[in-house]
């Protein structure tokens, strides 16, 4: 499980890539965002503020409401704060992470047949 810093500077800038991708996203309120998650308005606020962590669980939740994963919203997140290199690497380690994920879904399904 990917675990995410608790610098202030990720969470900002992974806050306003959530934000970002839920306005892209034909403009979703933070309601039907965390309903779909689901989770509370309070909760996803104060993640796209920047002022709470979001966690794996949630981060997952988030991308898959949002039509995307993880790693893009780290690669966003790296567009709002170029240059941070912790972000830089969690970028990276969530490619792998889903790269791994995905192998592993293969593995699996090939073993069954």
């Amino acid at each position: 499980m990917l675990m995410i810093p608790e610098s202030e500077d990720v969470r900002v800038a992974l806050g306003r890539a959530i934000r970002r991708a839920r306005i892209r996203r034909g403009n979703m309120s933070q309601a039907e965002l965390a309903d779909a998650v689901p989770m509370s308005v309070s909760y996803l606020s104060q993640v796209e503020g920047g002022s709470r962590a979001v966690g794996p669980k949630y981060l997952g939740g988030i991308a898959n409401a949002l039509g995307c994963r993880p790693s893009e919203l780290f690669a966003d997140a790296v567009a709002c704060d170029p240059g941070n290199p912790r972000l830089e690497v969690l970028v990276k380690m969530s490619r792998l992470l889903e790269e791994i994920q995905e192998s592993s879904a293969v593995l699996g399904a090939t073993a069954r047949t």
